[in-house]
């Protein structure tokens, strides 16, 4: 249970997920680089992350942006946010699917069922972000409809 990468999810015990962010938390850790499920994006308040990797689309804005923010929750540090999206979220077809400011994590499909597909219930505005040749920063405030003077050039 010692090295540099360690995995971190909900159906582990509570004392491996304790030791594992303590490990990962600690300067003296010796766990550097966590693979985690979405409980570490909600769940898990560490300082000094400077980089978040999301390996594949999120459902939605709103998780993507969670777990975007466990990057550089320290002012004094940059951060970075890599998205490692599958190649069908490039693919897919916005031109029927304008951005929706009333209901921008609508999923491409509209419907979800049982049956539907990652690609189906992925929303609207996660797609228009990983499409996006505009700033993203100009996205992300068009999306949590910031209308503020500052929101225009986050």
């Amino acid at each position: 249970n010692q090295g540099i990468v360690k995995h971190y999810h909900s159906d582990m015990s509570a004392e491996y997920l304790q030791q594992t962010y303590n490990d990962f938390s600690s300067d003296t850790g010796t766990c550097r680089i966590l693979h985690a499920t979405a409980g570490a994006s909600t769940g898990l308040d560490i300082r000094g992350i400077r980089i978040v990797i999301q390996y594949g689309m999120c459902k939605n804005m709103a998780e993507m942006l969670q777990r975007a923010g466990r990057a550089a929750r320290d002012q004094s540090l940059t951060g970075l946010f890599l998205i490692m999206a599958e190649p069908w979220a490039f693919g897919t077809s916005l031109d029927d699917k304008p951005f929706d400011r009333m209901d921008p994590d609508k999923p491409y499909a509209g419907t979800v069922k049982k049956s539907s597909s990652k690609q189906e219930r992925t929303g609207c505005a996660a797609l228009h972000l990983i499409q996006s040749t505009t700033c993203l920063r100009q996205f992300f405030a068009l999306y949590l409809n910031d209308q503020s003077s500052q929101g225009k050039f986050l």
